[in-house]
């Protein structure tokens, strides 16, 4: 019996990009065991808001929180059950053929006996599978002073790196321990993934939630990405996402006759989403929890206030990728003026509304994506390793 155990950091972006790789794993060796660790409590209850995360998680493994209890039953009792669950893993290990793959989660004591009781089965990935961008490490330094990223402080708790791009810097602390690195291209453009997400579409066409009405059936539909309503890296430092949010939805509104379906993060202030909503009283206005890669097959446009890499999955499915926003002019010029990562969008908009109505008016077709196969080779040898 194999097991993979797989420790989900908070973010919900590890579990993005892992979940592309088990379907592909499963699919080269179904036998194997998947079970997914969260830390805390909470990262599971996002996970759960998600239904097609959580439905594609059940059909792949199991999930669960490291110690077992989802409710608060005192840090004593936390610490013990956490304790016991690490021990159970490490047994497991000793027993059984096991894999461990994490994204840092595993550096930190009690948690590295995991690693040190199964050195040689445990996988260090990147956390975000569209690779390091230097752009948003250095939008990140100008709001926050003499700030550190993680990514940068070396790592420890690994036999074998996976990393997304060449520019993540463990990989130089890789090459200088000589450990097993492998660069493989982003996990969210498998083709099985992609038709994992496309069945879970065609539940959500079954359900036919209210935005899918024939009152409705004529329109254009925007997903539009949510993030943090507050003051953050690259938007002008007199704006918030909040006024952003609020100023692009009534312009939409007063100028498109276009649904609009908004996609909270899980750092998104759902109270202060509703005050938006309840003001604009608007019938066109619709919250969605469903996944990037299941809900953009029923949209035209993806748009953001500020990159963030759920638009991506959007782009990959060929829908037009709009980051319509107000930047501020340091990280302007950083970007050279265009967007922190431009690659995946297909529209930048920089606080001139007119140019958006004008976008969301036109018509396009679209856009056949190509998938990059220069890295397919490791990615296949990497599967092998994993599962044998």
């Amino acid at each position: 019996m194999k097991f993979i155990f797989i420790f989900l950091n908070d973010k919900l972006i590890t579990c993005d990009t892992i979940l592309p790789f088990i379907v592909d794993l499963k699919t080269h060796n179904s036998n194997l065991k998947i079970k997914f660790i969260t830390f805390n409590p909470a990262t599971i209850n996002i996970i759960y808001q998600n239904t097609n995360l959580i439905n594609i998680i059940k059909e792949y493994g199991t999930i669960n929180v490291l110690g077992w209890l989802k409710k608060d039953y005192g840090r004593s009792i936390r610490i013990i059950f956490k304790l016991i669950h690490i021990l159970k893993i490490i047994f497991y290990s000793i027993i059984f053929s096991c894999k461990n793959i994490h994204f840092k989660g595993l550096e930190r004591f009690p948690f590295n006996l995991i690693y040190f009781f199964n050195k040689r089965n445990t996988f260090l990935f990147e956390s975000n599978c569209w690779g390091y961008s230097l752009n948003v490490v250095k939008a990140d330094k100008i709001f926050y002073e003499n700030r550190k990223g993680s990514e940068e402080q070396e790592f420890e708790s690994y036999k074998y790196l996976v990393a997304f791009s060449p520019d993540w810097p463990q990989i130089k602390f890789c090459k200088s321990k000589r450990k097993i690195n492998h660069l493989i291209a982003s996990t969210r453009l498998s083709r099985n993934w992609l038709d994992v997400c496309k069945k879970q579409a065609d539940l959500i066409k079954y359900n036919k939630p209210n935005w899918m009405n024939n009152k409705f059936k004529h329109q254009k539909k925007i997903i539009y990405v949510l993030g943090y309503l507050g003051n953050f890296p690259t938007i002008d430092k007199k704006s918030t996402g909040e006024s952003l949010l609020y100023d692009t939805l009534y312009l939409i509104l007063q100028n498109t006759n276009c649904i609009i379906l908004l996609k909270p993060h899980a750092i998104t202030d759902i109270s202060k989403l509703n005050l938006i909503i309840n003001k604009l009283n608007s019938d066109r206005l619709f919250i969605t929890y469903n996944h990037m890669s299941v809900i953009s097959h029923y949209c035209d446009y993806a748009l953001a206030n500020y990159f963030s890499y759920a638009l991506t999955d959007a782009w990959v499915n060929g829908i037009k990728t709009i980051e319509y926003t107000k930047y501020d002019e340091e990280v302007l010029s950083i970007t050279l003026g265009k967007s922190i990562e431009s690659k995946y969008i297909d529209s930048f908009i920089n606080n001139n509304p007119n140019v958006l109505i004008k976008e969301l008016k036109s018509e396009y077709k679209k856009f056949k994506r190509i998938n990059p196969t220069q890295l397919n080779q490791d990615y296949n040898k990497l599967l092998e390793i994993i599962s044998e």
